[in-house]
């Protein structure tokens, strides 16, 4: 991300500085230069790898928003690579299904440490079906299951101390 900053930064004076999202969605790589919203989105590079992780294509879009669930992608230019050469297209629009939904993209906007524990299972569960590493997740989601436990067994261990006797005991009794 500092690298995309300093190239974007060089390579074109109005152009967004701010980091992009970065997600994968089975066989492909997602980047997404402008959130708008959950549904709304800009600037959009989708890279398209086979199964042995190479690039096969590159889809770029101006904008997209979900609908009907999928995403409406304008202004799309795509990149085939091939053993015969590079093959270009552009179309006014595209539609692009995956498992990247408004609700997915609201996880990884939120603070970790706001999430609850449901936003935490299903972010888990999103990043484990794309063979991610979830264990920041997975340690965080047990923070919170356990948390109330230890409040509550310090609460326990605080009340011998509360029902004490009065203050005019000496400290070796």
């Amino acid at each position: 991300p500092a690298g995309e900053q300093e190239a974007r930064s060089i390579g074109a004076p109005n152009a967004q500085t701010t980091h992009s999202i970065w997600l994968r969605d089975a066989g492909s790589v997602i980047e997404i230069g402008q959130l708008l919203a959950e549904d709304h989105i800009g600037q959009i590079d989708i890279f398209g790898l086979n199964s042995d992780g190479q690039l096969e294509q590159e889809l770029t879009a101006g904008s997209g928003v979900y609908t009907d669930g999928h995403w409406r992608l304008s202004d799309v230019h795509r990149t085939r690579y091939g053993s015969s050469g590079v093959a270009l297209s552009s179309e006014p629009t595209a539609i692009w299904s995956g498992n990247v939904t408004p609700s997915v993209l609201r996880l990884f906007i939120l603070q970790e440490n706001s999430l609850n524990v449901h936003g935490l299972w299903r972010l888990i569960n999103y990043m484990n079906s794309n063979h991610l590493d979830a264990r920041k997740y997975t340690t965080l989601l047990w923070r919170k299951l356990v948390e109330p436990f230890s409040v509550i067994a310090m609460a326990l261990f605080a009340l011998p101390f509360v029902s004490g006797r009065p203050r005019d005991v000496n400290a070796g009794q």
